[in-house]
C-alpha cells in the first residue's frame, strides 16, 4: 500500500479514526483530532491543563497511533483550545448487536473517505471493499460519540 497514490491521505485517515481508541475514554471526552498532514496531527482540547497532560504522554500516543494504523506516517502531534464533540467510548456491544450501521454521516464525512481514496489505483472490489470498512468505521466512531 505504501507504493500507491493517495496511501499517505488514508493513513492519515486511519490515524484520525484511530485517535478514540487509542487515548481512551477520559482523553477522547476532552479531545477531537482535527487535521492530519505532513507528519502532524492537530488536536482539540478543551483547556491548557489537558493539553500540557497529553503531551507529557505524547511519545507514547504517537507510537501508538501509528502502531494501529500500521505505518510511521504521524511524527508530532500539537494542540489547539476550544471546545470540543465528546468521541469517549462507551461499553463493549453485545456481539450480534450492530445499531452503528444505521447512523448517517454528513456528506463531510463520506467526502473525507473518498478524497483518501480517490487517487489509489487499487483494483475497483478492493477499492469498494476498502470504502465500506472505513466508512463503517466512522459510523462505529460516531455511534459511540452518541452513547457517551
Amino acid at each position: 500500500m505504501r507504493s500507491l497514490p493517495g496511501a499517505q491521505k488514508i493513513k492519515e485517515q486511519m490515524i484520525i479514526e484511530a485517535w478514540p481508541l487509542v487515548v481512551g475514554e477520559e482523553i477522547a471526552k476532552k479531545t477531537e483530532p482535527l487535521f492530519m498532514g505532513s507528519g502532524l496531527l492537530l488536536v482539540r482540547v478543551t483547556d491548557p491543563l489537558w493539553a500540557q497532560h497529553i503531551s507529557l504522554q505524547k511519545r507514547k500516543i504517537i507510537n501508538a497511533l501509528n502502531r494501529r494504523a500500521g505505518t510511521r506516517v504521524l511524527k508530532d502531534l500539537r494542540f489547539q483550545t476550544g471546545p470540543v464533540a465528546s468521541t469517549a467510548l462507551a461499553a463493549p456491544l453485545p456481539e450480534k448487536s450492530r445499531p452503528w450501521l444505521e447512523i448517517k454521516l454528513t456528506e463531510e464525512e463520506t467526502a473525507a473517505v473518498e478524497e483518501a481514496l480517490r487517487q489509489s489505483p487499487l483494483v475497483p472490489e478492493l477499492k469498494d471493499a476498502l470504502h465500506r470498512a472505513l466508512l463503517s468505521q466512522k459510523r462505529w466512531l460516531k455511534w459511540h460519540q452518541t452513547q457517551g
